[in-house]
């Protein structure tokens, strides 16, 4: 190295552009992204293809990868489990983001053979756009029966 002195100092370079680089980027964590509705498709496309690593660029800085992949592999086994109670999907639905205080919620309906679920993405603004903050069930929207409900009886 004694020959060459401005390769080690390009050397030494290198480790601080790299750090440099994920503390600007977040080392592959969050990236968000545009508008609340994008973000909501981007989420349930990835829960529901089994794409964690798409999850993971629009959920919200403190969701943690193994809470992500909790998420995935829920919904996988609804989908794909041939014991699942839900039965196959018949028909996914994904409803424009409402106003919901300070953040957004879009609605995602999932019709299973036996049964229908609406799941409910959380949406908060961030720096670097929209990102998810909460999934889980909630009430379906009016006129569609609540998966607790009977059937009406004819």
């Amino acid at each position: 190295m004694q020959c060459f002195p401005h390769v080690r100092g390009a050397l030494l370079l290198v480790p601080c552009l790299i750090a440099l680089t994920c503390a600007l980027t977040g080392c592959g964590a969050t990236q968000s992204t545009g508008s609340a509705a994008s973000v909501h498709t981007a989420w349930v496309t990835a829960v529901r293809t089994n794409d964690h690593a798409a999850a993971l660029t629009v959920v919200a800085p403190e969701w943690s990868e193994g809470a992500v992949a909790q998420v995935v592999l829920t919904m996988q086994d609804q989908l794909h489990n041939p014991r699942s109670r839900t039965g196959a999907l018949r028909e996914l639905t994904m409803l424009d983001p409402t106003d919901a205080g300070a953040g957004m919620t879009g609605v995602s309906i999932w019709a299973f053979t036996e049964v229908t679920w609406c799941y409910h993405t959380r949406m908060a603004a961030s720096p670097s756009g929209w990102v998810v903050t909460h999934w889980g069930t909630g009430a379906c929207p009016p006129g569609l029966r609540q998966p607790w409900e009977e059937e009406p009886s004819s």
